[in-house]
């Protein structure tokens, strides 16, 4: 399993062109990590895609 930190230096680096809000690269990395992260995905209090993207990007924000 890939951790949050590499996670965010792998998407970076596959996109050293661009800047990313925390909300886009949280984005970008659920888009790119959605395997992985499909059991966090199913915790019961993301009841939408919305919930589930806020933590993502808090845990972006915090790293």
């Amino acid at each position: 399993m890939t951790s949050r930190p590499q996670m965010i230096i792998n998407v970076l680096q596959a996109n050293p062109d661009e800047q990313f809000t925390a909300r886009q690269l949280a984005q970008k990395i659920i888009d790119h990590y959605d395997v992985e992260l499909a059991d966090k995905r199913r915790n019961p209090r993301f009841s939408n895609h919305e919930d589930f993207l806020s933590q993502i990007a808090a845990e972006v924000g915090g790293k």
